[in-house]
């Protein structure tokens, strides 16, 4: 959950756009270079654009990118990624630093550590495919819902 407890905090969400979060987390950086940038993103949506860790640390664009990694896409547990990848290594070879965290307690603990890194940051949080979110509210075709 996010808190915003001061004043200037900005929330911005981009449902259904597989991709963009961490593109749109460096921009974001890069028209707030005075202010921390945390995105936050699933293992298929950083695929499309890791590349741009690169480009992040030789800008100096200080973000720090949260990637949930349950090596499926969001897809299922049968869609799988290769599960030798890790993104917090691939990080640190592009010039970034990677943290790797695979207990819900050292979350916090982490994030300051990438907050405080002074380059820019990939936080990968290894995570259940089994494990879903409940589907949002549909309206049943023909109701009068």
């Amino acid at each position: 959950m996010a808190k915003f407890t001061r004043p200037g905090q900005t929330y911005i969400r981009c449902a259904g756009s597989l991709g963009w979060a961490f593109p749109a987390t460096i921009g974001a950086k890069a028209a707030l270079q005075d202010r921390p940038v945390i995105g936050f993103c699933g293992d298929a949506g950083f695929y499309y654009h890791m590349a741009e860790m690169e480009t992040a640390a030789r800008c100096g664009l200080n973000i720090v990118m949260i990637v949930n990694n349950n090596h499926s896409g969001g897809v299922s547990e049968t869609a799988a990624f290769d599960k030798s990848v890790n993104f917090a290594k691939v990080a640190d070879a592009m010039g970034c630093v990677g943290f790797r965290v695979d207990k819900p307690v050292d979350i916090q603990p982490t994030l300051d550590k990438a907050l405080a890194a002074g380059k820019p940051a990939i936080v990968e949080i290894l995570s259940d495919a089994k494990i879903r979110a409940k589907r949002g509210w549909v309206p049943l075709v023909g109701s009068a819902e």
